[in-house]
Formats: structure tokens, C-alpha cells, sequence
């Protein structure tokens, strides 16, 4: 039921109190007051999402003109709604600087050899070397090393027995899918065991001298889109991690490439990898004479690029509160377009016009409730999250901003997959973040499957859940469309994503009402 009263005040700063499921739901009830002006439509989130997924803005790659439009466009939003700019900020615009660097492409090549045959993979298609990798040139053996994974805490080595010393290794995206308990590498969430740059830096450690990986076909993830070759840091210098101390040349291959290596074996990549989560040992799966050259040189100058966040804020009203953030993101960002014949642009509807939509909806629709925010509600849409996550590297990187953040609340690709439960991944620091998701969710009834890990890296939120921050994150899942061109507006169901909003629209007053939990 919908209370008539939704304002709560204070005349001191609250301390803080266990609240019991009953008495949340009370303070839950007291607190929503929806109107008609700050009821959330799947109209206008359809509305959003259009113009952001349109072919007008042809993918939103940042440093593109279409992402300039979008931006644009996201900043005239936070203006009619009449958010406030940042402290510090004249406008809506957050500006870094992005370092980009391409490679030469006739000294970028990868061919592997097995027994007399010859397989070239070509690159942008076949191949990307990753942005971490060193440059040179390595012809080796090729070793089969499962999902190149050392993880003692969980009793699992996919190198024990291996010899793979001066060789290339071969590895799968992802971690292991079963285990003989459910928090085996911690369920659905992923590890930090799961990150490119570990098993790269594994690899390393294990006297490797190459890393080629290929996504694992049982992640539900569509192709690979492996047409960038360019690499993005927030520094000129900052490329290549483990160019100098951890010398290795790493390179992401398709799935297609990878059969053909696999072939060999007599089995596929999807039987393998079942094989691998039912017990199978790297050691019994023998690529035999296959020989890997990689070359991977990366041209000599990096070349600066503008790129912006886009914040607004709602300020609260306790005089000290009002200086603790709840900060609700997604990123704007998506993979651009291409040449060619047919559908080429990627127009990231779910990914991630679906997020930005919500942020503008909740904008809009909790600018009605400012007589009910104690602490101020701070919207931002990051770009650079497809090449690194370095649009919130770069937001936390000014100084006041993780001095301010209380909670933050990620949206990131919340439009598809209606048949199943909202994935909701947190990582409390002691702040009891589903209890009060669950609490508040009594009136949305969605169904939620909740994950509790701050190392799921695959967007914003990671930013500062590194920092210690407590977040949210809301996800509907990938689908066959992820990172590829059908990804459209009329794909997304609307009707649902209200009802998420709905949900996270509870949570941030529930937070913002100057309560501690």
C-alpha cells in the first residue's frame, strides 16, 4: 500500500539501529509516495532507450560523434530535470583524458602450426592481442591449461603436472562451473581467478611464454567481438602492465580459431570443457605438435583523446548527510560500428542504453522526492567502460569522490531475459545491502538471485568496490545479443524494467533517509 505522509525528519544526525524485516517494512511504506510525476513509465524508458540505441549514434564508442550526441543529449535530461552539477563541476560534463594506442598491423600476426598444416588467424577476426600483453615475437609449443587457473584455496590447479615452461598455454574464459560445494569459486559470482590479467600474470608465474585465450562456451555470451585494436589507458604510460616486470605476449582468440587447434583432439570446445567441470585434468588432453608464433607490436605513440562522465546531483537536506553520496551509474558507452554489408553498428540497446534510461527515469522521478532525501542522491553515467572501466577509474581518481560515496548503485544491461531472476551482486562491508533490497522488494516482487562478491569486474560497480565501498549491482543477464548488432530497442522488455526501477527506487530512499544499517 501506498502511505499518503513520505517525508521523514531529523533533528540530529541518526546513530545507528539493527532494524528488524517488520520495521523496515514500515519505514519502506512510509517513505514511498509516488505520484503521478514521479511514477516511472515504460514509456519514457522506451523513449530513452530509442535515441540512445538508434543507428544515429552509430554504437556510442567513445571519441566517436555519437557519443558526443549521446552525452549531449544526457546532460540536456539532467538540465530539464534540473539536477545541480557537481561540486567543483561548471557543468554536467566530468572530463578526462584517454591515451589510445593501435598496433602495426604487419608486425601483429598469430599462425599456428600443427603437424604439416598451417593455420593463419587474422587479426581484428581471428585474434586481438590483449592490452596488457608485452610486444615481440615468441614461436613455441602449445599446451592445453584448462581455465589457467591456481587457486589453492579451493583445492584446484589446472597447471599441477603440467611442463609448461617456455611454451604457450591455452585456457578457457571464466572458471570452473561445478564444484562440490555451491560457494565453489564463490557459485555464479566470479572470482578474481576469472580476470585476463590473472591468468595472464599465472601463466607468467608458471614459466609461460605466451597466454592465447578463448571464451568458454558454456558462459552464454555471444561471439566475441574482436574487431578493436586499439587500447585505451588513462595514461600514456599506462600501457601493458606486465610489459616489463611480467614479459608475456597475450592474445584473445575467437571461438571458431580455437576449434580448429582443438579439432586435433577429436573433441569440441563445448565437450571439453564439460569434461574439465566433471573432473577432467589439463595433463589428459594433448595437443600434439602444434606450434604457436605470435607477434604483437604496438605503435610507438599514444594518442590523447577527450572523454567525459556525465554527473548530476540531487542534494539532501541534513546539513551533514547531505555530504554522504548515494551514487546511482551505468555507463554510456558501448562498441561502435564497423564497414561493411548489412547491419554494422552495435547498438548496445540493452548494453547500455538500458542502464542510462534508468538513470534518467530515476532522476527525473526522485527529483519529486527531495523533501524525503537526507543524504544527496549523486547520478553518473560513465563512458570508457567498454575499453577498461576507466570512466569511473577516472571519476574516483578526483580526490573528494570516494570521500563522499556511501553506497553505489550500478545498472547495467536490465532489459532482457524476463524469464529470469534479476541478478543482484553485492558486497556489503558490513552493511546488510540485501536485507534491505529484500525488504524493499516485498512490494515490487521480482524475482532476485543474489550474489555477494565484490570481484565480479565486469563493469562500474568494481571500481569502487575495490575501495571498499558497499554496492549494488543489477543485471538481467547476457544473452545471444550481447556485444553483437541485433541488439536493439524493441529487443528490451519495458514493462519489467520499471519494475526493477521501482525496486532500486525504494532502496536509494530507503538510503537516502539518513538511517543507519
Amino acid at each position: 500500500m501506498k502511505m499518503e505522509v513520505c517525508m521523514v525528519q531529523f533533528i540530529k544526525r541518526p546513530g545507528r539501529f539493527p532494524i528488524g524485516g517488520f520495521v523496515l517494512f514500515l519505514i519502506i511504506g512510509s517513505l514511498t509516495c509516488s505520484s503521478p510525476d514521479t511514477e516511472i513509465s515504460d514509456e519514457e524508458l522506451r523513449s530513452y532507450v530509442e535515441f540512445l540505441a538508434s543507428d544515429e549514434l552509430e554504437g556510442r564508442m567513445v571519441g566517436t560523434s555519437g557519443c558526443t550526441r549521446a552525452e549531449q543529449y544526457i546532460a540536456g535530461e539532467f538540465k530539464d530535470i534540473g539536477l545541480k552539477p557537481l561540486p567543483g563541476e561548471e557543468d554536467f560534463f566530468i572530463d578526462f583524458t584517454l591515451y589510445r594506442r593501435g598496433y602495426e598491423e604487419e608486425k601483429t600476426s598469430l599462425e599456428i602450426r600443427i603437424g604439416d598444416e598451417r593455420i593463419e588467424a587474422h587479426p581484428g577476426i581471428d585474434f586481438r592481442p590483449f592490452p596488457f600483453s608485452s610486444s615481440g615475437i615468441k614461436k613455441a609449443n602449445l599446451v592445453f591449461a584448462g581455465y589457467g587457473i591456481s587457486a589453492p584455496e579451493y583445492d584446484y590447479d589446472d597447471y599441477k603436472g603440467l611442463e609448461v615452461t617456455d611454451k604457450f598455454v591455452l585456457v578457457l574464459r571464466h572458471e570452473p562451473a561445478e564444484g562440490p560445494t555451491e560457494d565453489y569459486f564463490e557459485g555464479s559470482a566470479y572470482t578474481d581467478h576469472s580476470l585476463f590479467t590473472k591468468k595472464a600474470e599465472n601463466a607468467y608465474l608458471h614459466g609461460a611464454a605466451g597466454m592465447l585465450l578463448t571464451t568458454d562456451p558454456a558462459s552464454g555470451r555471444g561471439a566475441e567481438d574482436l574487431r578493436l585494436t586499439e587500447t585505451y589507458s588513462l595514461s600514456p604510460y599506462g600501457f601493458g602492465p606486465y610489459s616489463q616486470e611480467k614479459p608475456i605476449l597475450a592474445a584473445h582468440i575467437s571461438q571458431d580459431f580455437a576449434a580448429k587447434i582443438i579439432e586435433q583432439t577429436g573433441f569440441s570446445l563445448d565437450e571439453i570443457q564439460k569434461a574439465l567441470d566433471s573432473g577432467l585434468k589439463p595433463t589428459e588432453l594433448i595437443l600434439k605438435d602444434a606450434v604457436v608464433e605470435l607477434q604483437i607490436e604496438r605503435l610507438k605513440e599514444a594518442i590523447p583523446l577527450s572523454a567525459h562522465n556525465l554527473g548530476g546531483i540531487i542534494e539532501g537536506n541534513h546539513p551533514q548527510l547531505k555530504n554522504e553520496w548515494i551514487l546511482l551509474g551505468a555507463h554510456h558507452d558501448h562498441i561502435g560500428s564497423f564497414t561493411g554489408e548489412g547491419d554494422t553498428i552495435y547498438n548496445g540497446a540493452d548494453d547500455n542504453a538500458s542502464g542510462v534510461s534508468g538513470i534518467l527515469a530515476l532522476a527525473r522521478s526522485l527529483s519529486g522526492e527531495r523533501a524525503s532525501l537526507q543524504r544527496s542522491v549523486v547520478f553518473i553515467t560513465f563512458g570508457a567502460e567498454e575499453v577498461g572501466l576507466l570512466g569511473s577509474r577516472a571519476l574516483v581518481n578526483m580526490q573528494f569522490i570516494p570521500q563522499r560515496v556511501k553506497y553505489m548503485i550500478n545498472l547495467d544491461m536490465i532489459g532482457r531475459n524476463p524469464d529470469k531472476p534479476v541478478q543482484v551482486i553485492t558486497e556489503g562491508n558490513a552493511v546488510d545491502l540485501r536485507g534491505i533490497v529484500e525488504s524493499a522488494n516485498e512490494q515490487s516482487g521480482l524475482k532476485l538471485r543474489f550474489s555477494n562478491s565484490k570481484r565480479s569486474s565486469d563493469s562500474d560497480h568494481y571500481t569502487f568496490g575495490k575501495l571498499g565501498i558497499p554496492f549494488l549491482f543489477f543485471f538481467t543477464g547476457v544473452h545471444e545479443d550481447y556485444h553483437g548488432t541485433e541488439d536493439h530497442a524493441e529487443k528490451l522488455y519495458y514493462y519489467r524494467m520499471k519494475r526493477i526501477l521501482d525496486l532500486v527506487r525504494e532502496v536509494i530512499l530507503l538510503l537516502g533517509s539518513g538511517l543507519e544499517f
